[in-house]
């Protein structure tokens, strides 16, 4: 029996995470990390690894997101 397969990507899952970065950043810090992030081996993780430095605790682990399959909303986060 095939296992369900999630439609997001380990970048998709990235770029979320990077979406939040960017409200708390300058452009100049921002885009060094976005480098980072696009060299990653695992830019999900790696982007993960980010929010949680600068204070984003609220936001699930990559592995959550991907077995729901579907990233979060986009309401603004409790904290």
């Amino acid at each position: 029996m095939a296992t369900p397969h999630s439609p997001l990507t380990r970048m998709d899952l990235a770029r979320y995470y990077m979406s939040r970065i960017a409200m708390r950043v300058d452009e100049e810090h921002f885009q060094e990390l976005c480098r980072t992030v696009a060299y990653a081996l695992d830019p999900a993780e790696t982007a993960y690894r980010m929010v949680l430095e600068h204070g984003m605790t609220h936001l699930l682990p990559p592995a959550e997101i991907m077995r729901a399959g579907e990233l979060p909303s986009h309401a603004p986060p409790r904290e």
